[in-house]
């Protein structure tokens, strides 16, 4: 019946059946869950991977870039900001977008850059391209780059992405080498420190790249070490001590024979800044020069716009320190002969006591001019004459003993005194014997009783003729 009371004589009925459709919902929801896990999943794999890269990219000790090919970097990662002397990529990065000319003020060479974006055009890719850069403190970097064009849909030039070395060590090695071997063909052929000094300067200065620098040298008397030569436009550094006094702070630094290189953050009250204005020099290198475990010399080396210098070029300087010492030695060597020789004539000729050299049979080979004052004879009746013939013999049997006693004892032969030695009847005298070292005859001189005149210089001369 209807709401109205009527009477209803028929009805249609529709049946749905939802099976189907309930499947499908079912199985879009699988995958839709399906998908969602893919998406997660790929995304989690796409972080990781991130984070790989990422760190890839943050600790690689090679730099790793990408630039524009108009110089401005894209991207740059630590190792890259390092080799360019920055504390962080953002700073580099930053800073380099400042740079109104990259070819000019980032490269040493610009037509090196050009040449590098004519073979990635042309060969789209370019391996061991070897750069000279500027660094942020001026000095300048060795690089070896490896990159890629990077290009659109069109075939246009994007970027650039590639690595960096930085190759230093081993172009300074390949610099340093020849240097090295100039250094030491010239020095064998030097007979004097006055031009090797300069020579072995200039080398160590080209070596740490400084643009100042100094030799000082060992005083062998009072143990100073005095500056010998120096060189560079520092004003600073010629207003330098011109030596280093025993007991003094950086005197002991040297002595202790360890390099000392000074950064910039060094203390100013160093001593070897003592004296300086802050902020003057911002590295200072002092190397200690040895032979034979002997600290005879030192090199200061120094710089207003570098900071401290790379360990290769400490390891090449400490080489030519070592080079140093050597040619010292040989120099010194060579000359003592002839100095000791001046230093010897000096004081026999001018010592107030009476000297004589004979051979060891007695015959008088020299003298001085006390010698001929004391004992009245002339100059032309002393030489070749026997000690006997000059009224000053022994008895044989003494001579012949002192003559043991020099032959056998040498340098070690103590001063003996002989008094009331005649002197061919001009009156008594006291005789002192000695050998003389290098020379063979040897060697004595006389006094008038009570005389004392020269005596230290005498006898000194008597145990070291040479001084």
């Amino acid at each position: 019946y209807r709401p109205d009371g009527t009477r209803v004589s028929s009805a249609i009925v529709v049946t749905y059946n939802f099976t189907e459709r309930k499947e499908i919902e079912r199985q879009l929801r699988m995958h839709e869950e399906h998908l969602e896990r893919l998406v997660e999943e790929r995304t989690e794999a796409l972080r990781k991977s991130e984070k790989i890269f990422r760190n890839i990219f943050e600790n690689a000790t090679e730099g790793i870039f990408q630039i524009t090919p108009e110089g401005r970097f894209m991207s740059a990662n630590p190792a890259l900001a390092r080799i360019y002397g920055y504390d962080s990529p953002e700073d580099f990065v930053a800073d380099i977008a400042d740079i109104a000319d990259i070819e000019k003020q980032l490269h040493v060479e610009p037509e090196q850059r050009r040449e590098f974006i004519a073979l990635l055009h042309k060969e789209g890719h370019v391996r061991d391209f070897e750069f000279k850069m500027c660094r942020k403190d001026g000095s300048v970097a060795w690089t070896s780059v490896n990159a890629r064009a990077v290009r659109d849909g069109t075939g246009a030039m994007s970027y650039f992405e590639g690595t960096v070395q930085d190759i230093g060590q081993r172009k300074q090695a390949e610099e340093d080498i020849p240097m090295q071997r100039d250094l030491s063909l010239k020095l064998a052929g030097m007979s004097s420190l006055e031009s090797a000094l300069p020579l072995c300067l200039d080398t160590a200065m080209k070596v740490a790249h400084r643009e100042s620098g100094g030799i000082y040298v060992k005083n062998r008397r009072k143990g100073d070490l005095e500056l010998a030569c120096s060189t560079g436009p520092s004003r600073e550094f010629e207003a330098l001590p011109s030596s280093m006094k025993p007991r003094s702070p950086a005197h002991a630094l040297v002595m202790a024979g360890k390099p000392v290189y000074l950064a910039p953050h060094t203390e100013a009250a160093h001593p070897f800044r003592a004296g300086l204005p802050e902020g003057t020099l911002l590295s200072i290198a002092v190397l200690p020069v040895l032979h034979a475990g002997e600290i005879i010399a030192c090199f200061r080396l120094s710089s207003r716009i570098l900071d401290s210098i790379p360990q290769y070029a400490r390891t090449t300087l400490e080489m030519i320190a070592m080079q140093v010492g050597a040619i010292f030695a040989r120099i010194r060597t060579e000359h003592e002969p002839r100095e000791r020789e001046e230093h010897f004539s000096l004081i026999f000729r001018s010592n107030p006591a009476a000297m004589l050299l004979t051979t060891l049979d007695g015959r008088c080979v020299d003298f001085n001019r006390s010698f001929l004052t004391i004992a009245g004879y002339a100059p032309e009746e002393v030489p070749g004459r026997t000690m006997a013939e000059l009224g000053l013999s022994l008895s044989r049997r003494k001579r012949e003993k002192k003559v043991k006693e020099v032959r056998e004892l040498g340098s070690s032969l103590p001063v003996r005194q002989y008094p009331h030695l005649p002197l061919g009847g001009r009156g008594g005298a006291q005789d002192r014997y000695g050998p003389l070292r290098g020379r063979g005859p040897l060697h004595g001189h006389l006094l008038p009783d009570g005389a004392g005149a020269g005596s230290r210089d005498h006898e000194r001369l008597l145990h070291d003729p040479h001084g």
